[in-house]
C-alpha cells in the first residue's frame, strides 16, 4: 500500500475546566487545514521581516536574553525568551546589507508587531508562539 501523501492541520486549544488548584485544563483538537486556511496564515513577508526572525532565533539559541518577567503586559512568568528590542536591533542592524538599517528594522519590527508575530513590553521582544517558548 502506498504512504498516503503529508496533510497540513490545525491545533485548537479547547478549555476542558479547571484543576483542583484552579488552573485551566486544556486540550488538543486537530482539524485538517484547507487551501484558505494555510493562506490565511501568519508569516513573515519579504526579507527584512524574515530576518529579524531569524535574528531573534540566533540570539535565543545564543541565549542573549532572559525568560520573561512578571508584570502587566507580560504572559505567565517564565514561559517565553525576551531578547532586548536594542539587542535584536543591533544584531540586525550589522546583517542588514541595504544603506538605511534603522529604517528597515523599525519597518520590520513594526509590521511583525502588527501581525502579532513579536510582541514587546518595557523594551523585552518575545515571540507569542511554541518557538518563542522557554
Amino acid at each position: 500500500m502506498p504512504e498516503p501523501s503529508p496533510k497540513a492541520f490545525q491545533l485548537e486549544v479547547v478549555p476542558c475546566g479547571e484543576d483542583e488548584d484552579g488552573d485551566p485544563v486544556t486540550t488538543g483538537l486537530i482539524r485538517a487545514a484547507d487551501a484558505l486556511n494555510l493562506t490565511e496564515m501568519k508569516r513573515p513577508n519579504g526579507a527584512n521581516q524574515t530576518m529579524l526572525m531569524e535574528c531573534y532565533q540566533q540570539l535565543m539559541l545564543e541565549e542573549i536574553g532572559q525568560p520573561n518577567p512578571d508584570g502587566a503586559g507580560f504572559p505567565e512568568t517564565g514561559r517565553y525568551w525576551c531578547i532586548p528590542k536594542q539587542k535584536l536591533r543591533d544584531h540586525f542592524n550589522g546583517k542588514y546589507a541595504g544603506s538605511n538599517s534603522s529604517s528597515a528594522f523599525r519597518c520590520a519590527f513594526d509590521g511583525l508587531r502588527s501581525k502579532g508575530l513579536i510582541c514587546m513590553n518595557d523594551e523585552l521582544v518575545w515571540l507569542p508562539t511554541d518557538q518563542g517558548k522557554v
